[in-house]
């Protein structure tokens, strides 16, 4: 990291609960709000961490729709729309 930056911040605040299954999705709407321009101080300042895992889950249900999971295997995935 330090080779390929000139910048090095991070996050004294925890947003994500111990036991949450929801990194994916703060990472996918994290990368959403980056390309957005948004900067990752303001990412992390809208979020109350007492509230927010239920914040994630309706950005993310609204930014990219619902959350498929394939039965056989539990747990979140990224899949094919033919697996669906």
């Amino acid at each position: 990291m330090r080779n390929n930056s000139t910048v090095q911040e991070y996050n004294t605040m925890r947003l994500q609960g111990l036991t949450t299954t929801l990194c994916g999705q703060y990472c996918c709407l994290f990368a959403l709000h980056m390309d957005r321009g948004d900067s990752p101080k303001h990412f992390v300042s809208t979020f109350d961490p007492a509230v927010a895992d239920d914040r994630i889950r309706r950005l993310f249900k609204f930014e990219f729709g619902p959350l498929y999971r394939i039965r056989l295997r539990g747990g979140q995935s990224c899949t094919s729309a033919n697996m669906r």
